[in-house]
C-alpha cells in the first residue's frame, strides 16, 4: 500500500467563493473538504502554488488569454512532474485532477509511478 497520494490540480487553492472557476476547481474543493474531514489517506494537494512567484492570484486565472493558460499549464505540467518525480514511486500514488493541465504522465509511468486520473467533464467519443 502506498503512504501517499500526490493530488496534483492545477485549479487548486482558489477561494470558490471569490474565483468562479467550475469544473475541476469545485471538484477538488469537494474531495479535498471530505478527504480532509474524512482523513482515509494520506493527501497532499500539488497545486499552482508550486510555480512560486509564477502562480496566479486571487482571479488571474480567469483574466488570461488563450496563450497565456496555455503557458500556465505548461508551466504546472513541468513543476508537477518535478515534484511528483522526488518522491518513491513505490510509496507514491498520483491523483490527477486533470488531463491537459496534469503531469507528463509518460514520464511517471516510466518511473513507475501509479497514476490515476478523475474525469469530471462530459466527453463524448
Amino acid at each position: 500500500m502506498a503512504s501517499q497520494i500526490l493530488y496534483t490540480a492545477a485549479h487548486a487553492g482558489f477561494d470558490p467563493a471569490q474565483v468562479p472557476l467550475g469544473g475541476g476547481a469545485a471538484i477538488c474543493h469537494q474531495l479535498v473538504k471530505e478527504w480532509g474531514r474524512t482523513t482515509p489517506f494520506p493527501l497532499r494537494v500539488l497545486s499552482p502554488d508550486l510555480l512560486g512567484d509564477r502562480a496566479p492570484r486571487g482571479k488571474d486565472l480567469v483574466t488570461y488569454s488563450e496563450l497565456r493558460y496555455a503557458r500556465f499549464c505548461r508551466d504546472f505540467e513541468k513543476s508537477v512532474t518535478e515534484t511528483i518525480l522526488r518522491e518513491d514511486p513505490k510509496e507514491t500514488i498520483v491523483l490527477c485532477n486533470d488531463i491537459s493541465e496534469g503531469p507528463d504522465f509518460k514520464r511517471l509511468t516510466a518511473q513507475g509511478y501509479r497514476v490515476f486520473t478523475i474525469y469530471h467533464v462530459d466527453v463524448v467519443d
